[in-house]
């Protein structure tokens, strides 16, 4: 499984859902996790934020060849889909990374990356997303 690229998709449809929900049933491993971690530039501590795991808890992960819970699968899946969407509506690494650190009133002067810890922070995000791809700005 390749985690980028499987979720190299442009808008959720059932099937993907359906791919999505064995993936993570089967649970993502910790290299899963490390394609993620060397492709976007976040440091451990933002992942960690993101996942909803300790810090400590991710490096442990990733020391021990750790399967991810359901829970914590389906969010990486999420996310995973959620920055190729952005780097593909942005069109461009840095201005879409800089995009998701700046406040932002859409947000209500929240920035995007401060809604990433929740699936529906993710969802807000990732709707925000479409309406800057159509032109739709706050």
């Amino acid at each position: 499984m390749d985690i980028i690229k499987d979720t190299e998709i442009e808008y959720l449809t059932e099937t993907s859902h359906r791919t999505f929900l064995s993936i993570a049933r089967s649970g993502l491993t910790s290299t899963d996790f490390m394609r993620l971690y060397t492709t976007y530039p976040f440091s451990l501590g933002d992942w960690a934020f993101m996942a909803g795991i300790s810090e400590r808890s991710l490096q442990r992960y990733i020391k021990t060849d750790h399967t991810f819970s359901i829970a914590e699968s389906e969010k990486l899946l999420r996310l995973s889909h959620l920055l190729n969407r952005g780097l593909s509506v942005f069109g461009d690494q840095s201005r879409f990374f800089q995009w998701l650190k700046e406040p932002s009133v859409a947000f209500s002067g929240d920035t995007p990356f401060s809604l990433l810890d929740t699936i529906f922070g993710i969802d807000i995000v990732l709707d925000e997303l479409g309406r800057i791809e159509h032109g739709i700005l706050a």
